[in-house]
């Protein structure tokens, strides 16, 4: 994990140490380096979490012509095949980073070359001849991108704070948007809670020239059925190339374990590579959210080193204040907790870790998903019939633990009828 910054400014060149105060606010997103780079009228940053070419790595870093530069965030796998492809037309590379791949291929490439890349990414390129920004920012948005729009220029970067860090910037909260957020428990791209900072959406970049901003989707997501290949096939071979290329890595890497399908999913393809692997999965005291002793079957039978965090509430409680800190951008989900404590501990052993979200989005894994099919027949029955079902769930005992009874059965009846 890094971050990047950027501003382009005409009227009031931005210098270096502008582009430092922005960068201190992704510094914990990269701890092991940092750098600026700055040329009227614009300027890049960027704070670097070092995983490939650990030595060659800083940045902001400039293609071999020197016209381009980058500042960036993220990784993208499929990197060495590209290299491979530009160094037969004659590139020279000066490190083994897929950062300089980056920029390389989009200098050769231009805007129709950003599809090409695969992987999780954002970052910020600045043409230096014909003075073009473009942010960018991957497929599905695993990596954040935002931005701000000057009088005179652009302001971008990782995390809300840092766009919001630039003086000129407006700090005013978006009414629409809380309210937003207390309807989806996040605030939907493209917005953001201030009302003069944007998200930049998945799988678009963004062009900035002259003072004309532009944005521009590169990808969209296939239709089901259009590959032709039977779908389990296929699915298998996505996911353990996609695991083997997950785990190109200078620094040592594990996998976050909670013993359901889809992270022992992830930590038995890796294992499959033959590398020795760590796994790290985290313990409550309450019985019912507790999936440790899964992850430690699966761990067994997988031969992983295993390491177990185990979480009190009073752990949780302390952590709170840590966790809102980092939410500028909210994002009211519980789970974030107990993650950010495993994540913290697995650090002590790894710098990097794969783990299985997004399965339940991907599979529709959500106990919600059944009860949408529960629930199309029930709704037919005569509302006299709900109206007791719901005084009946009203009267059940109060329980804490997870999925309870009168949490299930309640949400489930003042769901009935809404499409």
């Amino acid at each position: 994990m890094c971050g990047f910054a950027g501003v382009v400014s005409t009227g009031r060149p931005p210098g270096p140490h502008l582009l430092e105060a922005m960068l201190e606010t992704v510094r914990h997103r990269g701890p092991d380096d940092g750098g600026v780079w700055a040329e009227a009228p614009a300027a890049l940053g960027a704070r670097r979490l070092s995983i490939i070419d650990l030595a060659g790595g800083h940045q902001p870093l400039s293609d071999e012509s020197g016209r381009y530069w980058i500042a960036y965030n993220g990784e993208v796998y499929n990197f060495k095949d590209l290299r491979a492809r530009m160094e037969k037309e004659g590139a020279r590379f000066r490190t083994g980073t897929d950062t300089e791949v980056v920029v390389e291929w989009f200098a050769r490439r231009g805007e129709a070359g950003i599809a090409d890349l695969n992987g999780m990414f954002a970052f910020a390129i600045w043409d230096r001849r014909d003075r073009r920004l473009w942010v960018v920012r991957d497929r599905c948005g695993k990596k954040p991108a935002y931005y701000a729009l000057l009088e005179d220029g652009i302001v971008c970067g990782s995390e809300l704070r840092t766009v919001a860090a630039h003086p000129r910037v407006e700090r005013r909260i978006d009414r629409a948007s809380l309210a937003k957020f207390f309807a989806y428990d996040f605030v939907p791209s493209p917005a953001t809670p201030l009302a003069g900072v944007k998200k930049l959406e998945p799988a678009t970049f963004l062009r900035w020239e002259a003072g004309r901003v532009s944005t521009h989707r590169y990808w969209t997501p296939p239709g089901p059925g259009s590959s032709g290949v039977d779908g389990d096939e296929r699915l298998l071979e996505t996911l353990r190339r996609g695991v083997k290329r997950r785990l190109v890595s200078d620094v040592p890497l594990g996998v976050l374990l909670s013993g359901g399908i889809d992270s022992s999913a992830v930590s038995a393809l890796a294992r499959t590579e033959g590398a020795p692997l760590r796994s790290f999965s985290i313990a409550f005291d309450d019985p019912s959210y507790d999936e440790s002793s899964w992850a430690r079957t699966v761990a067994g039978h997988l031969g992983t080193v295993h390491t177990v965090e185990r979480v009190s509430m009073a752990d949780a409680a302390a952590a709170v204040p840590e966790v809102l800190s980092r939410m500028d951008d909210p994002l009211a989900d519980s789970s974030l907790i107990p993650t950010y404590l495993l994540s913290k501990a697995a650090r002590k052993h790894v710098t990097v870790v794969l783990s299985g979200d997004g399965g339940d989005e991907l599979f529709a894994g959500y106990p919600t998903f059944f009860a949408h099919r529960v629930a199309e027949p029930l709704a037919r029955l005569p509302g006299g019939f709900w109206r007791g079902a719901e005084r009946v769930a009203n009267a059940l005992p109060v329980s804490h633990g997870y999925m309870s009874l009168d949490f299930v059965a309640g949400r489930f009846i003042r769901g009935l009828g809404v499409p």
